[in-house]
C-alpha cells in the first residue's frame, strides 16, 4: 500500500476490519492494496465470486458501522471497487487490535503505540529507566488518552498479583474505568482532600515495604491532570511525589502522571530523570504524537486509542482474566 509517512501496520489494521465487515453482511471481498489520499484513503476492493459490486455499494452505510467510523463511500470507476475511509479516523491507532497483534508481553509491560517506523512502541514499567512516566503535554494533544491506554494495557499484560492501581482523577472523567478493575485497590479519587490521604497511606505503605523487603505487587499510582491538585495541595503534594519519585524503586511504587506544567527536575529530587520516562507533544505534532525520552533515547510515537466500545470490551476481557 502506498503509504507517505503513515505507519503501514495502521492501514493493514484497517483493510482487515474492511474484509471482516464484509464477510460478516455476506460481502465477501479482498482489499488489494490502496492509496492515501488528502482527506481518506481509498481501499481497491476485489469482490469474491458471487459478491455483486452494486451491494456493496448498497450497504455503505453498514460496513462504516461495522468497521467504526462515521461514514465511507463506495465507488465504482472503470470496472473497479473501492472503498474509501476518512483519513483521521483510518489512521487512528486502536489500542486493541494492536495488541492482537503482538505476542504475548510479560508481566508490567505497557503497549502505548506505534513508532514512526511501524513498530509497537512498549513501556517496560520493571526496568529502572522507565520506572516511573510522566506526560507534560498541552491540552488537547491527547495525553490523559494515552494515559488511559497506558493503564489499560498494563492491566491486560499483568494480573492484580503483579500489579495493583490506585488513581487521582479530580476530573472523575479519564480513570473511571479503573473502579471495574480487580487491580484497583481503592476507589479513584476525585476530590483533593480524599487523595491526599490516598499519597499518605502510600507513603506509609511504602516505608513498611521497605523494611520488610516486600516488593509484590508492584503498586501503580495513576493521576490525571496533575495541576489542579498542585493549585490545591501545594507544597505538600510536592514533598509526596518527590518521596515516591525518589524511594519508589525500593518499594516496588510507581508513579504514572499527566500534566499541562509538569517538568522533571523542577521540584523533582535529582536522582528521578535516571527513573523516569519523560512524554512530551512536541510542538506542532499533530494531536495523539508524542516524544518519548526514555533513559538517553527519544522516539517519536503516535499513542494507541480506546474507544468506548473497545474501553468496554477491555474491562470484560480483564475482569474475565483473560490476557
Amino acid at each position: 500500500m502506498e503509504r507517505a509517512f503513515y505507519p503501514e501496520a495502521m492501514f493493514d489494521q484497517q483493510a482487515d476490519r474492511i474484509e471482516s465487515a464484509l464477510t460478516r453482511l455476506a460481502l465477501p471481498a479482498r482489499v488489494d492494496g490502496g492509496v492515501i489520499k488528502e482527506s481518506h484513503v481509498r481501499y481497491h476492493l476485489t469482490p469474491a465470486i458471487g459478491t455483486r459490486p452494486l451491494e456493496v455499494v448498497e450497504l455503505a452505510e453498514d460496513v462504516a458501522q461495522e468497521i467504526g467510523v462515521q461514514d465511507v463511500r463506495v465507488v465504482r470507476e472503470a470496472g473497479e471497487l473501492a472503498i474509501e475511509v476518512p483519513l483521521e479516523r483510518a489512521v487512528g491507532l486502536q489500542l486493541l487490535p494492536l495488541m492482537q497483534t503482538l505476542p504475548r508481553l510479560q508481566p508490567l509491560s505497557a503497549v502505548v503505540g506505534m513508532n514512526h517506523s511501524g513498530r509497537p512502541l512498549l513501556l517496560e514499567l520493571d526496568r529502572i529507566s522507565s520506572w516511573h512516566v510522566l506526560i507534560r503535554a498541552p491540552h488537547g494533544t491527547g495525553k490523559s488518552e494515552l494515559l488511559r491506554t497506558l493503564c489499560t494495557s498494563l492491566a491486560l499484560t499483568s494480573r492484580p498479583a503483579h500489579a495493583g492501581f490506585l488513581a487521582i482523577d479530580l476530573s472523575g472523567r479519564e480513570l473511571g474505568h479503573l473502579d471495574s478493575l480487580p487491580h484497583t485497590l481503592a476507589d479513584v479519587a476525585s476530590d483533593a482532600a480524599y487523595a491526599r490521604e490516598f499519597l499518605l497511606w502510600l507513603i506509609e505503605e511504602m516505608e513498611r515495604r521497605s523494611h520488610s523487603g516486600i516488593r509484590q505487587p508492584h503498586l501503580m499510582l495513576f493521576i490525571d491532570d496533575l495541576d489542579p491538585l498542585q493549585d490545591q495541595l501545594g507544597a505538600d503534594l510536592d514533598e509526596l511525589l518527590e518521596a515516591i519519585l525518589r524511594d519508589g524503586p525500593r518499594s516496588g511504587v510507581h508513579l504514572v502522571a499527566a500534566s499541562c506544567r509538569l517538568t522533571v527536575g523542577n521540584g523533582v529530587p535529582a536522582g528521578a530523570p535516571q527513573m523516569t520516562a519523560v512524554v512530551e507533544a512536541p510542538s506542532g505534532a499533530k494531536q495523539g504524537s508524542f516524544l518519548f525520552r526514555i533513559a538517553s533515547e527519544s522516539v517519536r510515537a503516535d499513542a494507541a486509542w480506546l474507544s468506548a466500545h473497545d474501553l468496554d470490551s477491555a474491562v470484560r476481557l480483564i475482569r474475565s482474566g483473560l490476557r
